[in-house]
């Protein structure tokens, strides 16, 4: 339960552990948790909420989200980072350690979507879609701090990504115009490979 009762929008759980659960809630806060983490001495009566392990809020964190936290996942090969979507048009890849943005990127409008592929092994990009007259999926990568490819084709706003179980440049994409897209973000031009209605 987090600290108030605000609405959790998004969760993810680290794969490498399968212990730390990050929970992205309506206030646009962020918080950790230890879902390994048992008490001592069995629960008399019904168990106790528990608290975050660490906790970044508007007030704790003034670099964080100042909108509704719309999704949350830990960097795929290390629990020290994670990547955040938000309704103040903002993708931030956060250290774990800190509790803070290592950086952040400005979208077009609120986010819906962020994801990282859990295969790559030759880039790192972060695929976000958001509001925005532009109907894109963007491509954000760390390392240079700024958008590094776009990929165009939807009719209407992307809200869904997921990336390839198998090969890293491979993303799909589905929208508000009922469509789903595969895309080869190798390439610039002609980077859908196959459109599903």
């Amino acid at each position: 339960m987090t600290p108030r009762g605000d609405a959790v929008t998004t969760l993810s759980l680290e794969a490498i552990d399968e212990r730390y659960l990050l929970a992205g809630c309506a206030d646009a806060s962020v918080a950790l948790y230890d879902v390994a983490d048992t008490p001592s001495a069995p629960p008399r009566g019904p168990p106790q909420p528990r608290r975050p392990v660490v906790q970044a809020t508007r007030r704790s964190c003034r670099s964080g989200h100042t909108g509704a936290v719309a999704c949350v996942q830990w960097f795929p090969h290390d629990t020290g980072a994670f990547v955040s979507g938000g309704y103040d048009a903002l993708v931030k890849l956060w250290d774990t350690n800190t509790m803070s943005p290592a950086c952040d990127f400005e979208s077009a409008g609120r986010v819906h979507c962020v994801c990282m592929s859990e295969v790559a092994s030759r880039h790192n990009l972060i695929a976000a879609c958001a509001d925005g007259d532009d109907r894109e999926v963007v491509l954000y990568d760390p390392n240079v701090g700024h958008a590094a490819h776009r990929l165009c084709g939807h009719r209407g706003v992307p809200w869904a990504l997921a990336w390839s179980p198998r090969d890293e440049h491979h993303l799909v994409s589905g929208g508000s115009d009922g469509s789903l897209r595969l895309w080869d973000i190798r390439k610039n031009i002609r980077g859908c490979l196959r459109s599903f209605d």
